[in-house]
């Protein structure tokens, strides 16, 4: 099972702000990956950003990042790497309504 969100990255930098990244967080282990998807005439390389592991929480609540920390709307900081939460697919929003109170 696999919760997926889109983000962009917190930036003021003109190229990265229409960046929009895939934030896949696998509740089988607790890992986290981020990807880029492909953007035609973008300049930037698509694929794999962040490679799949547990990343420490910087809440400071957690030791590593959790399903919980990822609010649509919301900030995330994931290896130093600042994303708002855009918004998640069908099945990561049932699983929050049914898991996350």
């Amino acid at each position: 099972m696999v919760l997926r969100y889109t983000a962009r990255l917190n930036t003021t930098i003109p190229e990265d702000i229409e960046r929009r990244f895939i934030i896949s967080y696998y509740l089988a282990d607790n890992t986290v990956s981020i990807y880029e998807p492909f953007k035609r005439n973008s300049g930037i390389v698509e694929g794999k950003f962040l490679e799949r592991k547990r990343y420490k929480s910087v809440s400071g609540l957690r030791e590593f990042i959790e399903p919980s920390e990822f609010i649509v709307g919301g900030n995330v900081i994931v290896n130093s790497y600042s994303f708002q939460v855009l918004s998640t697919d069908e099945y990561t929003t049932q699983w929050i309504t049914q898991n996350i109170k």
